[in-house]
C-alpha cells in the first residue's frame, strides 16, 4: 500500500539513496505518488504476480502497509510463499491483528497507532509537569506491561492478561520495590 504509512516508509528509504516500488490499488493515489518520483504499480498486494510485475522477487525488503487486516494477512501469504529470502515488514491495524502477525512469518510488524498514542500520553504527563524521568520510566513500565500481555494473549488468547492494563504507575512501581 502507498496511503499514509508506506509514503512515510518510502521517505525513509529515498533519504539513503534506496529505490522503492510499491503497488496500489487507488488509482488517484498512484497518479499523486508519481508526481513525488515513486513507481507504484496498480493492483492488489493479495495477488502473487502483482508483486512479481512489480520486482518483489529482487527485493531484500517488503513492506505490507495496508489497512486491510485480511488484504495484509493474504500479501504477507503470497510473499513468503512466492518470495522466501524477501523479509516482510508489516503494518498491523489493531492488537487483535499483531496477535495473528506473531502466528506468522514476519520479519517485522508495527501497530499502526501505538507509538503516536505512546508519544501523546508521554506529551501529556510532561505537559501536566510531571518529571521527564518518570515520564520515561511510565513508559517503559507501560511497554514491559504490553509486552507481558501480548505474550498471554498469544498463549490464552484476546482477552487474557487484562490485568496488565489496569494498574497505575505508582502501584506497578511500588509492587516491583516490594517483589524484586
Amino acid at each position: 500500500g502507498f496511503g499514509r504509512v508506506g509514503q512515510i516508509v518510502a521517505q525513509f528509504m529515498h533519504a539513503q539513496g534506496i529505490g522503492i516500488t510499491a503497488v496500489d490499488h487507488d488509482p488517484e493515489r498512484i497518479q499523486i505518488a508519481e508526481k513525488y518520483c515513486n513507481k507504484v504499480y496498480f493492483g492488489d498486494v493479495r495477488r502473487a504476480d502483482v508483486l512479481a510485475a512489480a520486482g518483489a522477487g529482487k527485493a531484500r525488503l517488503i513492506f505490507i502497509c495496508v489497512d486491510d487486516p485480511e488484504a495484509c494477512n493474504a500479501g504477507i501469504s503470497h510473499v513468503r510463499a512466492a518470495f522466501p529470502k524477501a523479509q516482510i515488514l508489516a503494518r498491523a491495524f489493531d492488537r487483535n491483528h499483531v496477535l495473528q502477525l506473531m502466528q506468522m512469518d514476519v520479519d517485522y510488524f508495527l501497530r499502526e497507532t501505538f507509538e503516536s498514542s505512546v508519544a501523546m500520553g508521554k506529551e501529556g504527563l510532561r505537559r501536566l509537569g510531571l518529571d521527564p524521568a518518570k515520564v520515561e520510566d511510565i513508559e517503559q513500565e507501560f511497554r514491559r506491561r504490553d509486552q507481558e500481555r501480548l505474550s498471554i494473549q498469544q498463549v490464552e488468547g484476546e482477552f487474557a492478561g487484562v490485568e496488565k492494563v489496569f494498574a497505575r504507575y505508582d502501584e506497578a512501581a511500588s509492587q516491583k520495590r516490594s517483589n524484586p
